[in-house]
């Protein structure tokens, strides 16, 4: 029966298709391209909300708190209310509407049962959590396959003559898709965050990062001492965002860069560039080397005490995480990104909002528990590799200090962060492991 709700919800996005097709062909080409478009919008769409749904439920394989798995069975809960809305939107009258709405609905209503149950999660309870995400991680993979084929087909790929291929025999096609099980999901880097707590700025006032406001002239003089007089600078505009910046732009080796200094302080928040290798470009150094000449030119700009974290390679410029280390606490709040070219050895470009939003010296707690406690809050078929302590941001806005647990599960590699405090289970990070990248989400 499960089997045959998981084919009927597939179904679903398969008809919809061919309907979508038939009626741009009988349409004119502009309205063949507006169905297309529209079709390729909600597949999207429904790819991203399966992915946030898996990373959400692999989440809690490995969570051993009441606290945050109940947390992130109510996000679980939106979300499937979400999806199933839109499911029952799709212009289509078919019986796999029916089975997959009543698929979602009783995964739905579980979830609900949880949350609001005055009692603790079950063993029996997780295994029918990993039940789920199974289904989910089959579902996902089919979507995947066929996002690929419309998307990267050499020739285009024709929906309206295609869609008969896909009517055809269809139940033994997609069952054929779910055959490998245990294969591990396709990560793609637009589905990716590029680091943990990466985007923790949640505010909308102004933020001063010095006592004193500079004139547009010396914003001007700190881009030239920044670049070494190197290249002509100009003013180009003012930027008012939450670090009110002057905008400044100046042309090197073929690159255009904009420099973004605050207001308040003259410190430069942002460097942008169209900076962009030749496909067929050589390498001159390796992911450890841009580290070090990341790490460097932070220190040369007066950021120093900052750690490597996570960095993501894309047309080979590798994008550096960097943050804040004071005695032996990573700061996640004060964090730096720095792009560095493998061919030219350059910084290309630099982020450091986060870090002049949050970084100050901070009195941090001592009386905290002990790691072995802390070890043990963790579930025990957790294989942990690294162990540090961390201080985290909110999504108040606030910091705890926890402690980092790396380690894997399953072949999976996640990071469990521990309350230093409260032994409680704050957030759990998966980490996702490409091609000269090192990213979570």
């Amino acid at each position: 029966m499960k089997k045959n709700i998981l084919i009927g919800f597939l179904l679903v996005v398969v008809v919809t298709l061919g309907v979508f097709s038939y009626t741009g062909t009988k349409a004119s080409g502009s309205l063949e391209t507006a169905v297309t478009n529209n079709y390729e919008k909600s597949l999207s769409s429904l790819l991203e909300s399966f992915e946030q749904m898996n990373s959400r439920l692999s989440k809690l394989s490995v969570s051993n708190d009441d606290k945050f798995i109940k947390k992130e069975l109510v996000n679980l809960y939106g979300l499937n209310l979400s999806i199933n809305e839109n499911i029952n939107s799709l212009p289509i009258n078919h019986s796999a509407v029916v089975e997959a709405s009543k698929f979602l609905n009783k995964t739905t209503n579980y979830y609900y049962s949880l949350i609001t149950a005055n009692k603790k999660i079950t063993s029996k309870n997780k295994a029918d959590i990993k039940n789920i995400y199974t289904a989910s991680d089959k579902i996902f993979k089919r979507l995947d396959e066929m996002n690929n084929e419309i998307r990267y087909s050499k020739d285009g790929y024709n929906w309206v003559e295609n869609s008969n291929v896909f009517m055809a025999d269809t139940s033994t096609k997609i069952d054929n898709s779910f055959k490998a099980t245990n294969e591990e999901i396709n990560e793609y880097p637009t589905l990716i965050f590029d680091g943990p707590f990466s985007d923790s700025i949640k505010t909308d006032e102004k933020i001063k990062v010095g006592s004193k406001d500079i004139t547009k002239e010396e914003g001007l003089e700190t881009v030239r001492k920044y670049i070494g007089g190197k290249a002509e600078v100009s003013y180009d505009s003012f930027d008012n965002s939450n670090i009110e910046c002057y905008v400044y732009k100046y042309n090197l080796n073929n690159t255009s860069y904009y420099v973004y200094v605050s207001k308040s302080g003259g410190k430069i928040i942002t460097v942008n560039s169209n900076y962009l290798a030749a496909e067929n470009s050589n390498r001159t150094i390796d992911i450890k080397e841009a580290i070090s000449i990341g790490k460097k030119h932070l220190e040369n700009m007066g950021i120093k005490n900052m750690e490597e974290n996570y960095y993501e390679t894309d047309s080979n410029v590798v994008t550096v995480n960097y943050a804040y280390n004071q005695d032996g606490v990573t700061c996640y709040p004060d964090l730096v990104k720095v792009k560095i070219s493998l061919v030219n050895k350059k910084v290309v470009g630099m982020e450091a909002t986060n870090y002049y939003t949050n970084h100050k010296t901070r009195n941090i707690d001592k009386k905290i528990l002990k790691l072995k406690n802390a070890r043990n809050k963790v579930s025990k078929d957790f294989k942990i590799t690294k162990e540090r302590l961390a201080l985290i941001p909110t999504e108040t806005n606030s910091e705890k200090l926890c402690y980092e647990f790396k380690g894997t599960k399953d072949k999976e590699t996640f990071i469990i962060y521990i309350n230093a405090k409260t032994g409680d289970e704050e957030n759990i990070l998966k980490v996702v492991e490409a091609d000269d990248s090192i990213l979570t989400m």
